[in-house]
């Protein structure tokens, strides 16, 4: 009976320890013997899809040297710069807006297979905006480019990527 009891307990912790560790899958994970520090960045996940023309948004979660940050790759049919310390805001279910700026001035390649612009950029975090994102829902984003902005309403099947992978940079 205590055996069987002790078998049943150490599968569960061993499969709860599996379904927590599947969400943190790394590009790269190295930790520096000179400076003691760990550099993470997450493998990259949807935020937007447009399933009519393939344009997505995708994000991972980088910690490198200490900071915290977004690593963003956003596609449009349309030609877009976005410019230093430029927008992205991500609409809450509670009604609240967070602003996060562009660390540099970045403008969108055009794609040589496939008729859409790509920009890659990142967005710096702190800990009161990653508290903010890990205890809300994203309902919407906007970013804000030299001409105007893209605005994209997200799924609730996409929403949940943000906090998953701000998660893996504890």
């Amino acid at each position: 009976m205590k055996f069987g009891f002790f078998l049943l307990v150490a599968f569960l912790l061993f499969s709860l320890t599996g379904l927590m560790a599947q969400d943190c899958q790394y590009e790269l994970n190295e930790f520096d013997k000179f400076t003691k520090e760990q550099k993470l960045l997450t493998k990259s996940k949807l935020l937007w899809k447009n399933a009519g023309t393939g344009n997505t948004f995708t994000f991972k979660a980088s910690l490198d040297k200490g900071h915290k940050s977004l690593q963003i790759k956003y596609s449009d049919p349309k030609s877009f710069t976005l410019l230093h310390g430029g927008d992205l805001m991500l609409l809450l279910a509670n009604g609240e807006a967070i602003t996060l700026h562009f660390d540099q001035e970045i403008a969108a390649k055009r794609d040589v297979v496939e008729p859409r612009y790509t920009a890659l950029f990142s967005c710096p975090l702190d800990e009161e905006i990653i508290a903010r994102l890990m205890s809300q829902t994203i309902t919407d984003f906007r970013i804000v480019h030299s001409t105007g902005h893209f605005d994209h309403p997200v799924s609730a099947e996409y929403a949940k990527n943000i906090p998953v992978l701000l998660n893996c940079l504890k």
